[in-house]
């Protein structure tokens, strides 16, 4: 009997791309031995002083200051260097190690638009290699035997930055 190869892996390739609203964000193909994975991240309107930081290049003479240019390059040169040749299914690892890279508790060096659709796409590319869906995946990475159905959420107060009225919370 044949044993089967364990897939690594090969090309962490990124490129700027138009998200919803008309504004530049990342997008990543993770390419393994067994196919090609994609994701990408859309900006948000605010920020809260918590949350990380979304790289943008700040030149206003190129897309208003909105390029993501510096993002897309660390993830060609240097996440792209520390992850080719690792093993999708291992999320924990491929995520602490662009974590390491940063070394930024708010990912300011990398870019949370760079770190974010590098895991999502790597982590299609590991429920692929282990052929289950994405929801199983995601359940065996946080140690769940039976996954439940996501809960909707409602926003039911609105304030922050783009709401329009003076409430400090969304």
């Amino acid at each position: 009997m044949k044993k089967s190869v364990r897939s690594i892996i090969t090309k962490v390739k990124a490129r700027q791309i138009l998200d919803s609203r008309g504004i530049l964000t990342v997008e990543v193909d993770i390419h393994k031995n067994k196919g090609m994975f994609r994701a990408s991240v859309p900006s948000g309107d605010s920020s809260g002083m918590y949350e990380a930081v979304e790289l943008r290049d700040g030149d206003k003479g190129v897309y208003l200051g909105n390029s993501v240019a510096k993002a897309v390059k660390n993830i060609n040169d240097k996440i792209s260097e520390a992850l080719v040749g690792m093993d999708p299914t291992l999320q924990s690892q491929i995520d602490q190690a662009m974590i390491d890279l940063d070394k930024t508790e708010k990912k300011a060096e990398l870019g949370a638009n760079a770190i974010l659709p590098v895991s999502i796409a790597t982590c299609k590319a590991g429920a692929a290699e282990k052929e289950v869906p994405l929801y199983r995946h995601i359940a065996d990475l946080y140690g769940k035997a039976s996954p439940m159905l996501p809960v909707p959420t409602f926003t039911i107060i609105s304030g922050g930055k783009h709401a329009g009225n003076n409430l400090a919370i969304q």
